[in-house]
């Protein structure tokens, strides 16, 4: 897995909603594979996890579009987890996040 940087989205007065996430990989999804997205608002918050793209659930694709209800915030930190097998291991390219 990796970690972003801990973004400041918006303010105190003017918190801000993400409402959708894009994930684009390399090469498309393989058997046993899958790609989690979870976020927090702050550093001492638990990652809650957005969503789970498997092999089995999406199938071979190389772009996932997933809508989430996001809470209101002023900063976001997203966590990307990567499930392969013995051999393979998505490989992601970006991730959109709109707002």
């Amino acid at each position: 897995f990796f970690d972003s940087p801990l973004y400041s989205v918006g303010s105190l007065l003017r918190q801000l909603t993400p409402t959708e996430i894009e994930f684009n990989l390399a090469r498309p999804l393989r058997t046993g594979e899958a790609i989690r997205l979870a976020y927090r608002v702050d550093l001492t918050a638990s990652f809650t996890t957005i969503v789970t793209h498997t092999f089995a659930t999406a199938g071979a694709v190389v772009s996932v579009n997933s809508i989430y209800d996001f809470p209101p915030c002023e900063q976001i930190q997203f966590r990307v987890s990567f499930l392969g097998t013995a051999t393979t291991t998505p490989e992601l390219k970006g991730i959109t996040i709109r707002w």
